[in-house]
């Protein structure tokens, strides 16, 4: 016989069950002001580095995406950037005596977590040059550090409170620095354009190791596990051999092309080697030596090696990571490799593109990743490659024809110009040919005119900006008084009557007659590095300018009430800004994306300021736009990990349940 539940215990009972299945929380943010990632998979890693007892923990150092950590062999991926502020990560060390403490060199500074990479902390305060390429711990006393940087190699005793330079060390880039597992007072140091170098008291003094090696150019080094005299060096012709701990080297493989990234060392069996090169080779595998070497390169779908590992406990198992397509994981000393990028989300996006007849609709553009394409709001993702551009593709510049959604365009750098694809990201064609200087500029963002679709304006670094008015057929240069030519950013007017330009070291133009004339409009505008402009959608005489190179104290913003006439400080001090978004539904709220502190948000038009990261894993934050014609209020975000959005609305306050 079923019980009957007086009805003060069912409310009781009712609203108990709402507050479990919200989270059990007060408040709750119930799926609303909290970012959520999905993706693309894979993308540019730079470093690894393999727990030394346990080879099911990896850490691996990504291009703009931070550090990722996975603790199941691979099988999936969480993004550990708490408190790590730059996302470019060339370099990751574990402590051998202490896994718990991982060392992250990035393009400014240098890491440390004592965590497992829970929590990092900044240790390069003191640290002459931030960009750190390589990292060494010194295995008989963690205190003692070395950091490759790119002006030579420094020293700490005390953990990275206090550094110095080292005695007979090189001023140049150091890729690589190793010391001998069997000896540790010898060290090794890779220098690109100054070669080989060597330390036999733990890294305080070095001299030059260079007999026989044919080019200094070096990037990586791998030393025997128990013979401290002989040592391998990447170099960009090939792989040099010494036996004699420096005094000469020999010339084990040759190539003008395979640059060698990586190499390491079966622990068990030293004449079994590994080396990661460039697109042509792969994973190169001697197991004489150096002797002789073959390909391992069954499974792999892209053969740009920039990282590579044997794990020290289990040296059959190995991990590499690429320029392109992620990590890849051998468990048969090479032999076979599968990818495994679940959640590796670290694709850098510069770029998004979405349109008013397709809300769902995304076009992303990224580093050395081509087109991305979603249908669904970006839940999930595609590639959308094909002729003019390519799979490893960099694109900085994506729109979408806002008549005609299958009609998209993609500014590309390094002198790539302009493509357009006229059936939705299927197959591609460079544009612009007519105008040769187009054809050879990098293109850095694009506009299209609100009131014709085929009038696209391009703005190029170092060429100024360029306009077609046959959706790209015929171009021409639009540079009358634009006198710096190096446009980061172009801003229209929702009405098309005015064009604004962010140049760098230029500050901000603006023209009124279709580019036909610009004027330089810098009154109150203290930094002219302009990376970011956004235009007040309900009030186009409102305008903002983020700016980069930012000085401590100096502001990251400045507004401009009457069409950037004039310019007054915005706040965000100190941060660099890569993105701004005026909410179409708010003027008074401001999004700002950073350069390695997630997106901040104004809610008073740019007086005041708030970290706006819940859920946001990734520090760089590149690009924002919004989802159109969409309530709730939908913001996207492009990142250095992948692609982010974020539901805005009130948060959930569930009532306190008192039982009778």
């Amino acid at each position: 016989m079923s019980k009957i539940i007086p009805s003060s215990k069912f409310v009781f009972l009712a609203l108990l069950v709402l507050a479990l299945g919200l989270a059990q929380a007060s408040p709750v943010t119930a799926g609303v002001n909290v970012w959520t990632g999905s993706g693309p998979n894979g993308g540019r890693v730079q470093a690894l580095a393999i727990h030394p007892a346990s080879p099911n923990i990896v850490y691996v150092g990504t291009y703009f995406g931070g550090v990722f950590k996975s603790v199941d062999g691979g099988g999936s991926w969480q993004p550990v950037n708490n408190g790590l502020t730059n996302a470019d990560v060339k370099a990751l060390a574990i402590d051998p005596n202490n896994p718990n403490t991982v060392y992250a060199g990035t393009g400014n500074g240098l890491f440390k977590s004592a965590d497992g990479a829970a929590t990092w902390s900044d240790i390069s305060a003191n640290l002459p040059n931030k960009t750190v390429y390589a990292v060494a711990v010194d295995p008989t006393n963690p205190q003692i550090l070395l950091a490759g940087t790119g002006g030579g190699i420094y020293r700490t005793t005390d953990g990275g409170t206090s550094w110095s330079a080292v005695g007979g060390g090189p001023s140049a880039a150091i890729y690589a620095l190793k010391f001998a597992p069997s000896n540790p007072s010898v060290v090794y140091a890779a220098a690109f354009g100054a070669g080989a170098y060597k330390s036999t008291d733990s890294g305080q003094n070095w001299s030059v190791a260079n007999t026989g090696i044919s080019s200094t150019n070096l990037y990586s080094l791998a030393v025997h596990p128990t013979d401290p005299n002989t040592v391998f060096a990447g170099a960009v012709n090939g792989i040099f051999k010494t036996t004699d701990g420096g005094a000469n080297w020999s010339q084990v493989y040759t190539s003008s092309f395979a640059y060698i990234y990586a190499l390491s060392i079966d622990p068990n069996d030293p004449n079994i080697v590994y080396a990661g090169s460039n697109y042509l080779s792969g994973v190169l595998k001697s197991s004489n030596g150096g002797l002789n070497w073959s390909a391992a390169n069954n499974g792999l779908s892209s053969l740009s090696v920039q990282a590579l590992e044997v794990a020290p406990s289990q040296p059959n198992t190995l991990y590499l990571g690429t320029q392109i397509g992620g990590v890849f994981k051998s468990v048969d000393s090479g032999g076979n490799w599968q990818e495994v990028n679940t959640g590796l989300t670290n694709t850098l996006i510069y770029a998004l593109a979405t349109t008013s007849s397709d809300p769902n609709l995304l076009f992303a553009a990224t580093s050395q990743r081509g087109i991305f394409k979603s249908v669904n709001g970006g839940a999930t993702w595609s590639p959308s490659n094909g002729n003019s551009i390519g799979a490893d593709s960099t694109i900085y510049a994506v729109a979408i024809d806002p008549s005609n959604s299958e009609v998209v365009y993609a500014g590309t750098p390094g002198g790539g110009g302009v493509h357009k694809s006229a059936n939705g990201g299927a197959t591609w064609s460079a544009i612009g040919s007519s105008n040769s200087t187009l054809n050879i500029s990098s293109v850095y963002s694009l506009a299209i005119d609100p009131n014709n679709s085929n009038t696209l304006y391009a703005g190029t670094f170092g060429n100024g900006v360029f306009k077609t008015t046959n959706g790209g057929s015929n171009w021409t240069a639009v540079n009358s008084g634009l006198t710096n030519l190096n446009v980061w950013v172009l801003a229209m007017t929702p009405s098309g009557d005015a064009l604004y330009a962010g140049t760098y070291f230029g500050g901000v133009y603006k023209s009124t007659n279709g580019g036909g004339s610009w004027s330089q409009i810098n009154s109150g505008l203290t930094n002219t590095y302009v990376s970011a402009l956004a235009i007040d959608p309900n009030n186009p005489t409102t305008l903002y300018a983020g700016v980069t190179f930012v000085l401590s104290g100096q502001p990251g913003v400045f507004k401009s009430a009457d069409g950037g006439s004039t310019w007054s400080p915005a706040g965000m001090n100190g941060m660099s800004i890569n993105a701004l978004l005026v909410d179409p539904n708010n003027s008074n709220m401001i999004y700002a994306a950073t350069a390695g502190h997630g997106v901040y948000r104004s809610q008073d038009g740019g007086a005041t300021w708030q970290p706006y990261n819940d859920g946001l894993t990734a520090p760089y934050v590149r690009t924002l736009t919004v989802k159109p014609n969409t309530q709730p209020f939908t913001l996207f975000a492009g990142t250095g990990g992948g692609f982010f959005s974020i539901q805005q609305g009130a948060r959930i306050y569930l009532p306190m349940v008192t039982r009778n």
